[in-house]
């Protein structure tokens, strides 16, 4: 016998009482009943068709499954749908579970007592299961629903967007009958305002003319003698910061550096190596960053997948580069034009906080931490609050250029990674690229200006991962970048990661 679909996260093994029951209710106007009245009769289907049809359609959606099965007390067994196919128009799926239900029309005399010995459970009314959720539906002038749901598996947030949903594509189906499954939405149109609208309102004025190289420059007229960089014991002003990477600048050109010459860095953090990919940028080059803790074979096949002319790095890293038949440029080490300060922010992985913690680290006072690369579970947050002053909360690939997602900590009630940065648009998806309604998970899908071209060289896995935009009329780029991460819409607006 196959296994109920289930849409809760919690194993139905859990124990619960009556008291962990409640009941949520609702009923169509009389202009909706008659509607989904007068739809059936003409379409030659019964009320009984149309809700299980709805309710199969959100199973799928919630669960992300083609095939689905669900319990009905009028016939003793369950229906089971051996496959919902999303191109499938909805009158088709009206007509199957209709051929389904006369089926089953032999068991619609079966006794309670049969039922129970049947499914092994045994109820004390019709009105009472032990399943987390049973929906009840009333006839009359306004078709009324009960859902009685255990409380150890759903929130009433949760019911509250499950019975939503099951409301929309209720009163779509008279309306909608010949469209694709695909296209049903299960988002009142409030909500697909507020959550593909409103609540990606990032757009901030820039320049999209000058790169970043061009607006240090700026800034660096503007206040040269201001700090631009601090690393660990070290800080170097915008004047030192621009006039140094001006002279690598022309240094790389007089090696054959220019737009679309790809120059490869292999150097542990300092600030160095910022100093070296402003001067990358200042000649037109594109800079490929190599980890100098990648295996020996990973940072050769890097190099000659992207064809880079020019390598820099530095004494101690130049033998793990014997076989490199390009340009080697050795910037040894220079610290003399950098003066003491201290560190007020510091951006980690997980990994490396919880390392910090378990040696007992302390942050000077105002520190502010910033934490992205992993999950941040509520155990290392609570760590992680008392040391600093203020935790950030970071997520994004670097397809989307590192962060795209932020959030300030300051709960120990969830860990959400927030809501969008500056021009950035977050979509939470179905698998046909809808929207999800808010607290259902979905995939993460990432737009704006910090979208990245591609994968060089990998024109397939590019189309995979770059996607033309379903929602480019609202934020005006082309291109969506499929993360692959699952996440919701918590009801504030802000997003949880799920993965």
């Amino acid at each position: 016998m196959r296994e109920i679909t289930r849409i809760s996260a919690i194993d139905d093994t859990t124990v619960s009482d009556d008291n962990s029951y409640q009941d949520y209710y609702f009923h169509l106007s009389t202009q909706e009943t008659t509607s989904l009245k007068t739809f059936a009769q003409q379409s030659h289907l019964t009320l009984n068709t149309l809700v299980q049809a709805v309710w199969s359609i959100l199973l799928s959606r919630y669960t992300q499954q083609d095939d689905v099965i669900f319990g009905i007390t009028t016939s003793g067994r369950s229906i089971d749908l051996p496959h919902i196919d999303e191109m499938d128009r909805v009158i088709d799926l009206l007509s199957r579970i209709q051929k389904e239900i006369i089926d089953l029309n032999q068991f619609g005399y079966t006794s309670l007592a049969e039922i129970q010995a049947l499914a092994r459970q045994h109820y004390d009314s019709v009105e009472k299961t032990e399943y987390p959720l049973t929906i009840f539906i009333g006839p009359g002038t306004q078709l009324s629903f009960q859902f009685s749901y255990n409380t150890v598996h759903f929130s009433n947030e949760d019911i509250e967007q499950i019975t939503t949903a099951f409301k929309v594509i209720l009163n779509e189906i008279p309306k909608n009958s010949l469209k694709y499954i695909n296209q049903m939405s299960l988002l009142p149109q409030k909500d697909q305002k507020k959550i593909l609208e409103e609540w990606n309102q990032t757009t901030i004025l820039y320049s999209k003319v000058k790169g970043i190289h061009e607006l240090i420059e700026e800034q660096a007229d503007k206040t040269p003698n201001n700090i631009a960089i601090i690393y660990a014991e070290e800080q170097l002003n915008y004047r030192s910061l621009n006039e140094r990477s001006n002279q690598f600048a022309h240094y790389l050109r007089e090696l054959g550096a220019g737009p679309e010459v790809f120059v490869a860095i292999c150097r542990e953090r300092s600030i160095e190596l910022v100093i070296i990919l402003l001067g990358i940028l200042k000649a037109g080059g594109v800079y490929i960053p190599l980890d100098p803790n990648y295996p020996e074979e990973r940072l050769q096949f890097m190099l000659e997948d992207t064809r880079a002319l020019i390598l820099v790095t530095h004494n101690k890293l130049k033998d793990q580069f014997i076989n490199y038949k390009g340009q080697v440029v050795l910037w040894e080490e220079e610290y003399n034009n950098f003066q003491t300060t201290k560190c007020t922010v510091m951006q980690a992985t997980p990994a490396t906080w919880r390392l910090l913690t378990t040696v007992g680290w302390q942050a000077p006072k105002g520190f502010k931490i910033l934490c992205g690369g992993e999950a941040l579970s509520l155990n290392l947050t609570e760590q992680l609050w008392k040391k600093g002053s203020t935790l950030w909360n970071l997520y994004g690939p670097t397809e989307t250029t590192i962060w795209s997602i932020i959030m300030e900590i300051n709960s120990l009630k969830s860990c959400s990674i927030g809501r969008p940065i500056a021009n950035t648009y977050i979509y939470i998806l179905d698998k046909n690229y809808n929207p999800v309604p808010i607290g259902m998970s979905g995939e993460i899908y990432i737009g704006g200006a910090g979208v990245a071209r591609g994968y060089l060289n990998h024109p397939q896995l590019t189309a995979e991962k770059f996607i033309a935009n379903p929602f480019a009329s609202i934020d005006k780029h082309p291109r969506l970048y499929k993360t692959g991460d699952l996440g919701r819409y918590l009801p504030n607006g802000n997003i949880e990661y799920l993965n």
